[in-house]
C-alpha cells in the first residue's frame, strides 16, 4: 500500500496544481502562457511516478496482495489525470495548441508503435554489447537500426494501406505476377527518415533504456537482481520478437480474413433478378476485355507515343468505330473490377465493395432470356484473375481456358484466332449470342506476354531522356524507365490483336456488334502497377470502344447513331454500366431505364475504388469522380474520401461550364505533362531559356534535365489543351528575339498560350517592346507577373486598415501595373491567390485580365471566377512532381 499512498500524495499535488492553474488562468493579469506551464510542471511528479509505477507493477514476475485493486485504482487516476488535463488544457488558449501537438505526437507512437519496438530492442543490444565492448556485434547491430530507422516507416505506410482488396489477389496467386507486384513496391521501399525523426526515436529509446536499466538496478523487477545485462538482452530479444511476432500476425489475420470474404463472393452473386429480360431481334456480341490497359498510354487516346497506330487510323477514317473518352472501372485489381462490370445488383443503392454485395451474374441473366455466352480466355487458372471468372461464368454455355497450371499462355491473337471462329461457326445466324473474349497482354511482366517481335520499344524517346525529365524522381537505375518501354510495346501488341479481331469480324456475313474496355488501367510512370494502395487517376481511366460491322450499322441504324452522339458527349461513365449497355445494345425489353456507357447524368458524386479500412470498423474509403462528399443513407457506415489530386481535377474541369480553365501545376516532367493533360483543361509548366538558346524545362533552382519545351508543347497539341508558359528569364531583347523564333517554329495556336514574363524584364526597352508585341500578333496572352512579396505586404496593410495611398509596398505594385499597362503590351496579370485582396483593391488592376495560382483544386468550385482567364490548382503531390 505504501506505494498507492504515494500515488495518492502525488495525485494531491497534482489536483493543487490544477486549482493554482484555474485561479490564474481567472485572473486576467497573468498570462495564459505562464499558466499553461505552471500546470505541466505541476503534472510532471504524477507523470514520473506513472512511469515508474508501470515499469515496476509489470515487469515484476511475483504476485503481491491487492494487486488488483492496486491496478484498478492506478487506471482511475490515469483516466482523472488524463482527462482533466484534456478539459483543462482545451479550455485555454495555448493549451489546446498543446493537447493537439500531444495527441499528434501518442498518435504516430501509437502508429509506428512496433516500428519502434523492434528499434528500442536493437537499440537495448546495442549499448549493452558496447558496455560489453563487443564491438563488431554492436556496429552490425547499429547499421541493422539505422536502416530500420530510414526505411522501416515506409514499409510499414505502405503495408497499412494494404487492403482486403489487395490481400484477395494473394489468394492462388501466380508466381511471375507476384514477383512483378513485389518489384512495384521498391519505389515506395525508400530513405525518407529525417535527422530528427532518427534523432527522436534515438532518444525514446535511451529514456526507455535508462527507465527499464534503473528499475532492474534498484527493483526486485526479476526474481534476482543480479546480471543486469543478461536481463536487457533477454528484455532487447522479447521486444524484437513482439514486434515480428504481432506485426505478422496481423497480417495473417488479415490475409485469412480476406479468405473468408473471397470465399463468401460465390454464395453473394448466386441471387436472380426478379424479371425476365426479353431480347428479340439482337446481333451477336463480342465483348474483348483487356488486362491493365489505361488511355494515358495509348495513342488513340492523344498519348504523344505511337502505341495505337491502328486503332488511332480506324479513329480517324472508320465511320463504324466508336471511342467513349471519359470511362473508368471501378477498381484497379481485375476481381472486384469484373464482379462488378459483369453483372447487376440485387439491392438498390449499394455502395458497399461488390464482394460484399448481393448481385446476379450476366451471364445467367442473359441465361434466362435463352441468350448463350460463351468465355474464351488466356487468364491463369493457377493466378487470381480467374477466380472473378469462375463466379461470373459458372453457368456459361462454353468456356476455353488454355494457360495450365504449368503458367504456359499461348499470346492473345493466337488464343482468340483459333477458338472465336470455332464458336461463331457453331452460333446459329438467327439466334443471339454474347461471346467474351478475355486477354493478357497488358499485366505485368509485360514483355513476357506478348511475341519477340512486339518487345522492341516503340520509338528511342525514353532512351535518349534523362530519368529525370521522364518521372520527375532520382531513379536509381532504368528499371521504371524500362518498364514503361516494355509496358508501350504491349499496348501496341493489343492494339495488333485488337486489329486482328475487328478484321475478322468484318469478314463475318451476319450483323457483328464488337465492345472492346479494360479491367482497369496502369500507373507505369510511377512504377505502381495497378495497386489499389496507391491510387493514382490513370490506374481507373479504361478504354471503352464499341464497333459496329457494315450488317451491324445497316440493321441497327439508330442503335448506331445513338451510341456516335453517345461517344461525343464525353459524360463520365463506370464500367458498372456496361450490363445495361449490352441489354440495350441487344435491343432487350425491361421494365426499368437503362443507365447506359454515355449517357447524360449530372451526379455529382460518382465513386470508384470503394474500399474496407481494414484499421476502423464500418469505414470505407473511396475515390470520388464527382464534385460531393458521400454520407451514409443510414449512418451505419463512415465514409472518408481518399481522392487523389489529378482526379481532383478532373472532377473540377468537367464540371467546368465557365471560360475560366484549371492549370495542372509545375508540369516540369514528362509523366505529370501527360497525366496533367488528361485531367485538366490546361497545364501550367516553367521554361528557361539556356546559354545554347534551347529552351529547357524545370523551376530554378533545381538544375535542368534536358526535358526539352517542345516535349511539353506536343503534349498540350496532342490533348488539345491549353498551355500555361512561366518563362523565367525572357527578360531582355535578345533572349525575347530566341523565344519568339522557337514559338515561330512550334506553329502555335496562340489563343490557348499563356506566357508570363517576370517583372524585372525590360518590356519599355524599344526592341523588348517590339518583340513582345510580335508574340503578341499570334494571339498569344502576354500575362505581367506581379511580384509576391509586394502583392502580400500590400494585402496586410490593408487588412490593417491603411489605404493604398498610405503603403509603400501597395504603391510599388500599382506603380509596376501602370507601367505594365503604359506598354501596351500585356494583356492579362498573373499572381498568387493568397494576394487576392490586394489585387481587388488596386484600380490599375481592372485594365486586365487575372490569372492565379495558389488554390486547391476543389477551391476551383467556389472561387468568383469572372475574371480569371487561367487558374493554377496545386499540385504538387502529383507523385512525378519535379
Amino acid at each position: 500500500m505504501k506505494n498507492i499512498k504515494s500515488f495518492i500524495s502525488e495525485f494531491n499535488l497534482f489536483f493543487f496544481g490544477i486549482i493554482f492553474a484555474l485561479f490564474l488562468s481567472l485572473n486576467k493579469r497573468y498570462s495564459t502562457n505562464i499558466t499553461t506551464c505552471l500546470f505541466i510542471l505541476s503534472t510532471l511528479p504524477f507523470f514520473y511516478k506513472f512511469i515508474q509505477f508501470s515499469t515496476l507493477r509489470f515487469f515484476r514476475a511475483a504476485p503481491e496482495k491487492n494487486k488488483i485493486k492496486q491496478i484498478i485504482l492506478f487506471f482511475i487516476l490515469v483516466s482523472i489525470y488524463s482527462s482533466l488535463i484534456a478539459c483543462l488544457m482545451l479550455n485555454l488558449p495555448a493549451g489546446e495548441k498543446i493537447v493537439r501537438l500531444i495527441h499528434k505526437q501518442s498518435e504516430r507512437l501509437l502508429q509506428y508503435i512496433f516500428v519502434y519496438i523492434f528499434f528500442f530492442g536493437l537499440l537495448f543490444a546495442i549499448i549493452n554489447s558496447i558496455i560489453d565492448k563487443k564491438i563488431i556485434r554492436a556496429f552490425t547491430l547499429s547499421i541493422i537500426a539505422i536502416l530500420w530507422a530510414v526505411y522501416s516507416q515506409t514499409i510499414y505506410d505502405y503495408i497499412t494501406l494494404v487492403n482486403i482488396d489487395s490481400l484477395m489477389e494473394i489468394n492462388d496467386f501466380d508466381f511471375k505476377e507476384a514477383i512483378f507486384f513485389i518489384e512495384t513496391i521498391h519505389s515506395n521501399v525508400r530513405f525518407s527518415s529525417s535527422i530528427k525523426t532518427f534523432v527522436k526515436s534515438f532518444i525514446y529509446g535511451l529514456i526507455f533504456y535508462y527507465i527499464i536499466y534503473r528499475n532492474i538496478k534498484k527493483r526486485r523487477i526479476f526474481d534476482d537482481n543480479k546480471n543486469e545485462k543478461k536481463k536487457i538482452y533477454i528484455i532487447s530479444f522479447l521486444l524484437i520478437i513482439l514486434s515480428v511476432g504481432v506485426f505478422w500476425g496481423n497480417m495473417a489475420f488479415e490475409i485469412i480474413e480476406s479468405r473468408i470474404l473471397y470465399k463468401n463472393i460465390d454464395k453473394n452473386f448466386s441471387g436472380e433478378i426478379n424479371e425476365k429480360i426479353v431480347v428479340t431481334d439482337s446481333p451477336l456480341v463480342i465483348v474483348y476485355i483487356g488486362e491493365s490497359t489505361g488511355t494515358m498510354n495509348m495513342s488513340a487516346y492523344n498519348y504523344v507515343r505511337n502505341t495505337t497506330p491502328n486503332l488511332k487510323k480506324m479513329k480517324q477514317n472508320d465511320p463504324n468505330i466508336v471511342f467513349f473518352n471519359n470511362v473508368f472501372s471501378t477498381h484497379t485489381h481485375t476481381n472486384p473490377s469484373l464482379l462488378e462490370a459483369l453483372s447487376l445488383p440485387l439491392e438498390e443503392n449499394s455502395i458497399l465493395p461488390v464482394y460484399r454485395q448481393k448481385r446476379s451474374a450476366l451471364p445467367d441473366i442473359l441465361g434466362k432470356s435463352s441468350i448463350p455466352t460463351f468465355l474464351i480466355s488466356n487468364q491463369g487458372q493457377n493466378g487470381v484473375h480467374d477466380r472473378g471468372a469462375n463466379v461470373i461464368f459458372k453457368h456459361a454455355y462454353r468456356t476455353y481456358n488454355n494457360k495450365k497450371q504449368s503458367g504456359y499462355s499461348p499470346f492473345d491473337h493466337d488464343l482468340f484466332a483459333k477458338y472465336l471462329p470455332e464458336t461463331v461457326d457453331n452460333i446459329d445466324k438467327s439466334q443471339a449470342a454474347v461471346i467474351f473474349l478475355h486477354s493478357y497482354a497488358g499485366h505485368g511482366p509485360y514483355h513476357e506476354i506478348i511475341p519477340p517481335e512486339f518487345r522492341k520499344p516503340v520509338d528511342t524517346f525514353l532512351e535518349s531522356s534523362e530519368y529525370q525529365a521522364i518521372s520527375g524522381k532520382k531513379l536509381k537505375n532504368r528499371k521504371i524507365l524500362n518498364n514503361i518501354d516494355s509496358y508501350d510495346s504491349a499496348i501496341r501488341y493489343i492494339d495488333f490483336s485488337l486489329n486482328q479481331t475487328i478484321k475478322y469480324i468484318n469478314s463475318l456475313d451476319r450483323p457483328v456488334i464488337f465492345i472492346y474496355f479494360s479491367d482497369h488501367g496502369e500507373s507505369v510512370y510511377t512504377g505502381w502497377g495497378h495497386d489499389s494502395a496507391r491510387f493514382t487517376h490513370e490506374m481507373a481511366r479504361i478504354p471503352f470502344i464499341i464497333y459496329f460491322n457494315n450488317f451491324a450499322k445497316n440493321h441497327y441504324s439508330e442503335t448506331f447513331k445513338k451510341y456516335k452522339s453517345l461517344g461525343e458527349n464525353n459524360t463520365i461513365s463506370l464500367l458498372s454500366q456496361f450490363p445495361d449497355t449490352l441489354l440495350d445494345l441487344m435491343n432487350a425489353k425491361t421494365s426499368k431505364k437503362l443507365n447506359i456507357i454515355g449517357s447524360s447524368n449530372n451526379d455529382k458524386t460518382k465513386l470508384i475504388l470503394i474500399r474496407e479500412d481494414k484499421n476502423r470498423y464500418n469505414t470505407f474509403t473511396y475515390i470520388n469522380l464527382g464534385t460531393e462528399k458521400v454520407i451514409s443513407p443510414d449512418n451505419k457506415y463512415k465514409f472518408e474520401d481518399k481522392t487523389d489530386t489529378a482526379t481532383r481535377f478532373f472532377a473540377q474541369t468537367f464540371r467546368n461550364n465557365t471560360e475560366t480553365q484549371i492549370c495542372y501545376h509545375r508540369s516540369n516532367s514528362f509523366a505529370k505533362a501527360i497525366r496533367g493533360a488528361m485531367t485538366a483543361s490546361c497545364i501550367e509548366a516553367d521554361f528557361v531559356l539556356q546559354d545554347d538558346n534551347a529552351i529547357n524545362v524545370y523551376h530554378p533552382p533545381l538544375k535542368t534535365v534536358n526535358l526539352q519545351a517542345e516535349t511539353i508543347i506536343e503534349i498540350a497539341k496532342k490533348y488539345n489543351r491549353s498551355l500555361w508558359l512561366d518563362m523565367k528569364n525572357i527578360d531582355s531583347a535578345k533572349s525575347c528575339e530566341t523565344f519568339r523564333d522557337f514559338l515561330s517554329k512550334q506553329k502555335i495556336n496562340g489563343e490557348k498560350y499563356l506566357i508570363e514574363i517576370p517583372p524585372h524584364a525590360q518590356f519599355h526597352d524599344v526592341k523588348m517592346k517590339a518583340c513582345l508585341n510580335e508574340i503578341k500578333h499570334t494571339d498569344a496572352r502576354l500575362s505581367y507577373y506581379v511580384p509576391t512579396d509586394q502583392l502580400i505586404a500590400c494585402k496586410k496593410a490593408i487588412k490593417s486598415g491603411n489605404s493604398i495611398m498610405e503603403n509603400a509596398d501597395c504603391q510599388f505594385t500599382e506603380n509596376a501595373l501602370k507601367r505594365a499597362y503604359e506598354s501596351q503590351v500585356f494583356s492579362d496579370i498573373s499572381f498568387d491567390y493568397s494576394g487576392i485582396e490586394a489585387i481587388e483593391a488596386i484600380p490599375e488592376t481592372q485594365h486586365f485580365r487575372w490569372n492565379t495560382w495558389g488554390i486547391a483544386p476543389e477551391q476551383f468550385s467556389t472561387m468568383n471566377k469572372e475574371k480569371f482567364r487561367f487558374v493554377i490548382a496545386n499540385a504538387s503531390d502529383d507523385p512525378n512532381t519535379r
